[in-house]
């Protein structure tokens, strides 16, 4: 279980803020809301290439190169094949994430040899995870359907099976699945296996689904990036991570354009989540967030604006801000850091 709580240090501090994202619980008091999630135990590979910069606030994709295979493939055993195009990638297809590097999709690692068959294992420990896997058909010898035929299987389940990315996108366009996987062993294994000619993947992602995600204050916003959903927090249905009636339930909206050039405000992040927000009146319980996360390292963002015209200038909202007993923000004022309607 992870918590943040606020404490109220102005009267008007229950007017506007922003709202949580992907991180375990926590408190603000007197103050609009953010967002919650952990973002740990995520692995990134781009399969056959080199470490690629993210383009959302994930981390980077790790290297598998031929003179420095990923430690996750079995390459000692399998083979150690590597192959890349300098073609344009067609990027259109709804299943590939904002944001993502094309260049992810113009190197890739195959095998050659049917046994044994290209394995992948991650050490991610126990949980729930969402296997992500990324494909494009690169290969010019492949000229139509039927031409690269395999399977893959996760956690010893099929999850693909006659797969054929040239019969679903055609030649030179990306294909993204993606499959919810609970892992017993405390290690994540993708398997390739034969078909027709050689399985070829292009990227692999892991990410665990304790991974949370709150719209504070509004409705379930779709997740512009390779993360969930923001999920809801509204009057008739608070978050369940939240202890709206302890804090009278208190919401506030704007239909104010928000300005998202800070450069702390990750790229896609939608503006609707600033435009919203939970806040804690004056008195009573303090605003607090509790995640079921289990034990671990997480990463928490929290996500402010100030949108309430009641707040006049600088001093007009402040509060303080703690994570698991852990002072997070102290004296924080979003008007003063961001200049009014502004998100921080």
């Amino acid at each position: 279980m992870f918590g943040v709580r606020g404490h109220k240090t102005s009267p008007f501090a229950a007017a506007t803020l922003a709202r949580p994202r992907r991180f375990p619980s926590f408190v603000s008091s007197n103050s609009a809301f953010f967002a919650v999630g952990c973002t740990t135990d995520m692995f990134r590979v781009n399969a056959g290439g080199p470490s690629v910069a993210s383009g959302d606030p994930g981390p980077a994709w790790s290297g598998d190169t031929n003179p420095s295979p990923s430690p996750y493939v079995n390459v000692g055993i399998a083979g150690n094949f590597v192959s890349s195009t300098a073609a344009a990638i067609n990027m259109t297809d709804p299943s590939v994430p904002a944001g993502t590097p094309m260049s992810l999709f113009q190197t890739e690692r195959y095998d050659e040899t049917s046994a044994p068959e290209m394995s992948w294992t991650f050490p991610t420990g126990s949980g729930d995870f969402q296997v992500r896997l990324y494909f494009a058909e690169i290969y010019g010898g492949i000229t139509g359907p039927g031409q690269r035929v395999f399977d893959v299987s996760v956690e010893g389940q099929v999850v693909l099976h006659n797969f054929d990315v040239y019969a679903q996108v055609g030649l030179n366009k990306a294909l993204v699945k993606k499959f919810d996987v609970t892992v017993t062993d405390g290690k994540l294994d993708v398997t390739f296996v034969h078909g027709v000619q050689n399985p070829a993947s292009k990227a692999i992602e892991i990410v665990r689904r304790d991974h949370l995600r709150v719209d504070a204050g509004g409705p379930i916003l779709p997740a512009s990036d390779s993360g969930p959903d923001w999920s809801l927090d509204t009057y008739d249905n608070p978050s369940p991570y939240v202890n709206a009636a302890a804090t009278g339930n208190a919401l506030y909206s704007t239909g104010a354009t928000i300005d998202l050039t800070d450069p702390s405000v990750p790229a896609g992040t939608p503006m609707s989540l600033f435009q919203t927000e939970r806040w804690d009146v004056p008195g009573g319980s303090e605003l607090t967030w509790n995640f079921p996360t289990g034990a671990g390292i997480f990463l928490v963002r929290l996500y402010f604006a100030e949108i309430s015209p009641g707040i006049p200038g600088t001093g007009g909202r402040v509060f303080n801000v703690n994570a698991e007993g852990r002072s997070l923000l102290t004296n924080f004022d979003v008007y003063a850091l961001s200049a009014g309607t502004k998100r921080s």
